[in-house]
């Protein structure tokens, strides 16, 4: 007798408390993965679980599968060929340039000796991470002209462009010379500028000593 087609298996409805099959403790929908093959849409182990059970793997019970003596492991597979190129291609050491963004709040001047590609995603890695509460790399201006134009932002980091481009031989003193004369260049033009330093907008402040 031929086996019936019963169809797709139904789904419950999304429930908001699930029971991890694994430490038995019932969490939030939120702490399970998605997983769009089982009844509850989620996996059965939760996310915690999920994790010890990935260390376990790595270090304990098959190690030599990511790792190995003499370099066969999955993530030594020219691993360090990678790294290299990687590092390489990000570290500031290429052609040095001043560069502009515009915004309808104004114009931001900077420099930089990272290729171009990777400084203007660095913008963008750190207003990501502003809008997400840190603020390790805000640049306040450029971010509060970003914040006025809510989801277009995107459109005014696509002006990202190159004013000037320098000898590799400059040094970091005469970049940073370069790039304030643009500023005051901006300036004298009556252009509104997003920098801080180096700007009339810069309000140097004492610390009052003890």
């Amino acid at each position: 007798m031929a086996k019936q087609n019963r169809g797709p298996i139904p789904h419950l409805q999304p429930s908001e408390f699930h029971q991890c099959l694994r430490c038995k403790k019932t969490k939030s929908a939120s702490e399970f993965y998605k997983c769009s093959s089982r009844p509850t849409l989620k996996q059965p182990h939760c996310k915690a679980c999920n994790k010890e059970e990935g260390v376990f793997f790595r270090h304990v019970l098959k190690p030599e599968y990511y790792w190995s003596e003499n370099g066969t492991g999955y993530f030594e597979k020219d691993y360090r060929k990678t790294l290299d190129y990687y590092n390489d291609y990000i570290r500031a050491d290429k052609v040095p340039f001043v560069y502009s963004i515009e915004t309808p709040s104004g114009i931001y001047i900077g420099c930089s000796r990272a290729l171009f590609v990777v400084r203007k995603g660095r913008h963008k890695i750190d207003y990501m991470r502003y809008v997400r509460g840190q603020k390790s790399n805000f640049i306040p201006g450029l971010h509060k002209a970003f914040d006025k134009e809510g989801e277009n932002w995107i459109e005014s980091l696509e002006t990202m462009k190159i004013l000037e481009t320098f000898p590799k031989s400059f040094t970091q003193s005469e970049l940073l010379t370069k790039e304030r004369g643009y500023i005051k260049k901006y300036e004298k033009q009556g252009i509104t500028l997003l920098n801080i330093a180096g700007t009339k907008n810069h309000v140097r402040t004492k610390t009052p000593k003890p």
